[in-house]
């Protein structure tokens, strides 16, 4: 299933490629001076619309995913993931294409998280809910594509772009905040889940009775456990006595 994973990545890589290089044989509105960026916005509009809302649609028909995020997920949701991964290396290499390093720097290190958390679920096969669940910040992102695509076709003061601007602070708060805030948590209460220290058996003999005492595995305990051993069973310190431990 990883080498499935990659092939629907790579061809998700080639569509999104494909969308960017179509773009530039097609008309933009007359009022966009800046070609590319209008075009590149565009084709992330794209995949937010289909990457936010099969995540929402997922993880509506299939709840398990929240519950258990890292094993329990249909084979869809990883294709989804994997899609998602093809977009951004599309949109990486567009940026480098078309912009200098100094300029697009800052969304190509994010993009390069994003890559390399989304593509090892998809080759692992873990965590694949909890890449569905960071899928729906993109429905946040389709409010904030619309914006800017207005913005650059200098839509400032229509019903539209206000429309946009409140839909985006409700988005924000809905599909970006509140998963952030859940993945948060999820990752805190893994980290800081109490695990049982594995037991060992010290014998603790005298000359009377002899008893089995259970301790943690701790070095310094055992030192001490060891030295009180030797003493109660040779006080004198004489080299006939002594036992191994």
């Amino acid at each position: 299933m990883a080498s499935g994973g990659l092939l629907v990545a790579g061809a998700s890589f080639a569509a999104f490629q494909g969308l960017h290089w179509g773009l530039q044989l097609m008309p933009t509105p007359e009022s966009v001076r800046d070609r590319w960026m209008w075009r590149n916005i565009f084709v992330s509009l794209m995949h937010s619309l289909l990457s936010g809302t099969g995540a929402l649609v997922g993880l509506w028909l299939f709840p398990q995913m929240v519950t258990d995020p890292i094993y329990d997920h249909p084979s869809w949701a990883r294709v989804l993931v994997a899609v998602s991964v093809g977009y951004f290396v599309a949109d990486g290499v567009d940026m480098l294409w078309n912009q200098t390093l100094a300029q697009a720097w800052d969304l190509l290190c994010h993009h390069l998280v994003v890559v390399s958390c989304l593509s090892t679920a998809v080759v692992s096969g873990h965590f694949v809910g909890f890449s569905m669940v960071s899928l729906l910040l993109e429905l946040n992102s389709i409010c904030l594509h619309l914006r800017k695509l207005l913005l650059l076709s200098h839509k400032a003061s229509s019903l539209a772009f206000r429309v946009s601007s409140w839909a985006t602070l409700t988005t924000l708060v809905l599909f970006r905040l509140l998963p952030l805030g859940w993945m948060s948590l999820w990752l805190f209460q893994q980290h800081y889940q109490p695990r049982p220290y594995p037991f060992i058996l010290v014998h603790k003999e005298t000359q009377q009775t002899k008893t089995c005492e259970p301790v943690t595995r701790n070095n310094s305990t055992l030192s001490l456990k060891g030295m009180e051993v030797f003493s109660s069973v040779n006080p004198q310190g004489g080299g006939a006595g002594k036992r191994r431990w």
